[in-house]
């Protein structure tokens, strides 16, 4: 079990917040991966409609192929990005399962932090289906990943109310 992450905050009070389980981690990652790929296969979907409309222009095909690479790297990327930023730290997945990310240090989590946390989300996959991140969660006194480790992030599971 991890320690409990306490943070100092700027009235000089220290509030402690329980770290999320690698279980409850490794759910609501599942449920963000099942609502990417949703969203991924409508934009495949509409953009296979528009490159069989444009099946005697090359170069519109070209651009359409293009387009999709760089929407589902996008959304792939995104999405976790989006909902941390937007939604207190929650994607759908957290919410559901009552976690959150927060920063470390009490501040605010900004885009850089968001951002830093989910791209290092390639280097936790490794060697496959975040072995490696898995492990680092478990090893870490507040279960925190590579990305959380280098962005100054923990994810918590949320006050009872």
């Amino acid at each position: 079990m991890s320690e409990p992450l306490g943070i100092l905050l700027p009235e000089n009070v220290r509030v402690f917040f329980q770290p999320a389980h690698v279980f409850k981690r490794a759910v609501a990652s599942l449920i963000d991966v099942i609502l990417i790929l949703i969203i991924l296969a409508v934009i495949w979907m509409v953009l296979w409609v528009l490159k069989e409309s444009f099946l005697n222009n090359p170069a519109i095909r070209s651009f359409l192929a293009s387009a999709e690479l760089i929407l589902c790297a996008a959304v792939a990327w995104g999405y976790n990005v989006y909902y941390e930023l937007n939604d207190g730290g929650q994607t759908p997945g957290k919410k559901y399962l009552r976690i959150r990310v927060i920063c470390t240090d009490g501040s605010e989590l900004s885009v850089g932090d968001s951002g830093i946390r989910n791209i290092l989300r390639i280097a936790d996959f490794v060697p496959f289906c975040y072995l490696l991140g898995g492990i680092v969660c478990l090893i870490t006194p507040h279960g925190q990943r590579l990305g959380d480790l280098v962005a100054g992030t923990a994810v918590i599971t949320e006050p009872e109310a």
